[in-house]
């Protein structure tokens, strides 16, 4: 039944009110999910967060920190503009035993391995 009316749709569809109604409400979430993640000082998750750049995700036995660490020196290197952009993009192209991870993860783990003593 879903994918039927899907193919019902057509460009005249998108003048609805109904639909123009659903598109205000999308945005307006949008905007509160925005002002929420700006009151509480952080970042914006990028959606592409989700999406590879590169054609074949590499997989890691090492540990978080150990990512975030490597993704920390190729930040030095001038490869990436942040160190969270770093950590976005091993987010994307890797996954660690299989299992994908966050940037917020890897930012966590290298900060927690830097407290403990585990790198410099």
């Amino acid at each position: 039944m879903r994918q039927e009316y899907q193919t019902e749709i057509d460009r005249d569809d998108f003048e609805s009110p109904k639909l123009a109604l659903r598109v205000q409400h999308l945005n307006n979430v949008i905007s509160r999910y925005k002002e929420w993640f700006i009151q509480n000082n952080l970042s914006i998750p990028d959606p592409l967060e989700f999406i590879p750049d590169a054609d074949e995700i590499t997989n890691s036995s090492d540990a978080l920190w150990a990512i975030a660490d490597d993704m920390r020196t190729r930040k030095e290197d001038d490869e990436f503009s942040t160190y969270m952009d770093a950590y976005r993009w091993a987010a994307r192209n890797m996954r660690q035993n299989n299992r994908p991870f966050t940037a917020k993860s890897l930012q966590n783990a290298y900060h927690k391995a830097k407290s403990s003593g585990i790198v410099d």
